[in-house]
């Protein structure tokens, strides 16, 4: 089995990532197609902070696949934070609120 490690100074889910894991993260060859062959409603959420992509490169990605997909990039937050931060699911909530 082959493993990466997660440094000590990132708060994450794991300390490793196997290869299958890693390869379940990554976006398929085609993410492009992918993006446009979203059916249904679709809001992306991503951290200012994000240890593993560029908030603005990926808001540019949808953008120039469809524009009907808001990215909103939450500040303070990073890649993991999104699903381990209860301020994550509170910045989103708070997102939604007129």
């Amino acid at each position: 089995m082959i493993v990466f490690p997660v440094p000590d100074d990132v708060i994450s889910v794991t300390r490793t990532y196997s290869w299958r894991l890693k390869q379940n993260f990554a976006p398929h060859e085609n993410y492009l197609a992918g993006m446009r062959a979203v059916r249904r409603p679709m809001h992306v959420y991503v951290g200012a902070a994000d240890q593993l992509l560029v908030p603005e490169k990926m808001r540019d990605e949808f953008q120039s696949q469809r524009g009907d997909i808001p990215v909103s990039i939450l500040a303070n937050m990073g890649h993991a934070d999104m699903v381990i931060r209860p301020e994550a699911v509170g910045a989103v909530v708070a997102d939604f609120q007129p």
